[in-house]
């Protein structure tokens, strides 16, 4: 990009990224598409709370640390992270099992 062979469109978050202010967000230019990133963390259903609320404060303090912003913005191009846990995190599980089987069922059968 910066050599100028690539021309950048879009960003695939909801919102126009700080790296790039200038690039609209994809939701800007197609209504409703949300191409946010995200990776979840799961325990075992019998895990002790203590172990449980201890992995939840290590994950929420390495999403909060400017390290972590700073290594994914320079490893992979202006991620920027961000903690959910909980019925909010459960809610974001439910929306994209959603969105990806309406998507699926778009899909010709044989392709499915």
């Amino acid at each position: 990009m910066r050599a100028g062979k690539l021309r950048l469109l879009a960003v695939a978050a909801p919102q126009r990224s700080p790296r790039f202010p200038d690039l609209p967000s994809l939701a800007e230019v197609a209504p409703g598409f949300d191409g946010t990133l995200w990776f979840g963390w799961y325990g075992h259903a019998g895990t002790p709370a203590p172990i449980r609320d201890a992995m939840r404060g290590l994950l929420q303090e390495a999403m909060a640390s400017p390290q972590t912003s700073a290594a994914l913005d320079r490893q992979h191009g202006g991620i920027s992270p961000s903690f959910t846990s909980g019925p909010a995190f459960d809610a974001l599980i439910e929306r994209e099992r959603e969105r990806f089987a309406r998507l699926i069922s778009l899909l010709p059968e044989q392709t499915r």
